[in-house]
């Protein structure tokens, strides 16, 4: 309460099945604030696509929730989602795995923490791969807080680096 959230909620989502509970979705779509934590990408998308609780997300995004995360948890917000996976010493084709993410920054294809650890290649590797994705590097302390038509503003103490295919 002392930061302006009067009721928080931990939503704890582990699996498929917590994320198919109905009363759960309808507590995060009602949600003024929804954040992700660390950890693996992979494992927030594989709980949450294609479930009442993943749509809830969507559905809460759309009506103005905000939706927050913090390296993984940033990650999985892209329509395509950087895995991890992949040779990361070089720019070229087929090399980086994508998978779905959760599509709330839509056009925009997401790596972090990005200057810190040198995630540059990769990056544009998945850029050059698709070129109708801007790629954006958000480094550790910092965040990208983007606006309902789109554009995004830096906040933190790092950098975010920006790069545009077309």
């Amino acid at each position: 309460a002392e930061h302006g959230a009067p009721r928080v909620v931990i939503a704890a989502v582990r699996s498929r099945e917590d994320a198919a509970d109905a009363a759960l979705a309808g507590t995060v779509a009602a949600a003024g604030g929804i954040w992700f934590a660390g950890g693996d990408q992979r494992r927030i998308t594989d709980a949450l696509n294609g479930t009442p609780v993943g749509d809830a997300v969507r559905a809460a995004f759309v009506r103005g929730a905000v939706v927050g995360g913090t390296s993984a948890g940033t990650a999985c917000q892209s329509g395509l989602m950087i895995t991890g996976d992949g040779d990361f010493t070089v720019i070229t084709a087929d090399n980086v795995v994508l998978s779905p993410g959760l599509g709330l920054f839509a056009g925009v294809v997401v790596d972090q923490p990005f200057v810190a650890r040198s995630r540059h290649n990769r990056l544009i590797s998945v850029v050059l791969e698709h070129p109708e994705l801007l790629g954006v590097g958000v480094d550790e302390a910092t965040a990208v807080w983007v606006r309902p038509d789109g554009s995004f503003e830096v906040v933190g103490e790092g950098w975010v680096v920006v790069y545009d295919a077309a």
